[in-house]
């Protein structure tokens, strides 16, 4: 039996594999939020078709859900924001509560064993200021992510039956004739 692509194909079949590999890692920082995004569309359709189904207009079933899922989510966040304060405020007094504790342990049989006081310091391992502005950082990116999310999101649920039809064509020309055998289609 002859090989199904030949040298040439199989080269170009590589080649065509490792560049596409090597653009999904390079486009990742910009797939990750575009599937979460897809899937909140997915999650938030059901509720833009209730609506829909009460004779609102679809741009406005769209804007509706949207709104309340962001007010939800701002409404957590305020909370998380306020939690946090309170976190980054308790954190000098949580370090010294940190420190009086492992003093007694490095006193106690096992520490002094282990020479934790030695190998061990509370103070370089804590600090606070640095700990609140790496957090604030993570919060920041996540806040930019969670934004192209929800764009994506709208954009998503807004087109989501102009993509339904799309989706339908590419398959109807492409995609079934190739599993029937019919190689005139690419």
């Amino acid at each position: 039996m002859p090989p199904l692509f030949g040298k040439q194909g199989a080269l170009q079949i590589v080649a065509l594999l490792t560049v596409a590999i090597w653009g999904a890692a390079r486009a990742q920082s910009f797939f990750v939020p575009l599937c979460f995004a897809a899937l909140l569309a997915f999650l938030l359709t059901p509720a833009v078709r209730f609506l829909k189904s009460h004779h609102f207009p679809e741009f406005l079933a769209v804007l509706l859900v949207c709104s309340l899922f962001i007010a939800t989510l701002m409404i957590i966040g305020y909370e998380t924001s306020l939690q946090s304060e309170a976190l980054i405020h308790a954190i000098p007094s949580l370090s010294k509560a940190l420190e009086r504790a492992f003093a007694q342990l490095s006193q106690s049989p096992w520490g002094r064993k282990l020479d934790l006081a030695e190998h061990f310091s509370i103070s370089d391992s804590i600090n606070g200021a640095d700990l609140a502005l790496k957090s604030v950082n993570v919060l920041l990116a996540a806040a930019g992510q969670f934004a192209l999310v929800l764009v994506f999101s709208i954009l998503l649920l807004a087109s989501r039956d102009r993509l339904k039809y799309l989706l339908e064509e590419v398959l109807k020309r492409n995609v079934l004739p190739a599993i029937a055998g019919d190689p005139s289609h690419f």
